[in-house]
């Protein structure tokens, strides 16, 4: 099903793959703050991230889910 983890895991795999072709200008303009934050304290843009160097480095894909959109309040 869509969203389940094994979606998400296989599209964290492609962004990851993604990722490792970009250099460290195409990621701080693709990432953002985020990117230049992780810059700031050490992160050199290769690598896992944490104390032990097991971390997840790739950002977390977002999905947008049909059946969770809200309605606007309309005036009665």
């Amino acid at each position: 099903p869509k969203g389940s983890s094994s979606e998400a895991a296989k599209g964290s795999k492609k962004q990851e793959d993604y990722m490792d072709t970009m250099s460290t200008d195409q990621m701080d303009k693709t990432y953002g703050i985020g990117f230049r934050l992780l810059r700031k304290n050490g992160y050199s843009g290769e690598g896992s991230l944490g104390k032990t160097n097991k971390g997840v480095a790739a950002p977390i894909a977002v999905y947008r889910r049909k059946d969770k959109e809200g309605e606007a309040p309309t005036n009665s």
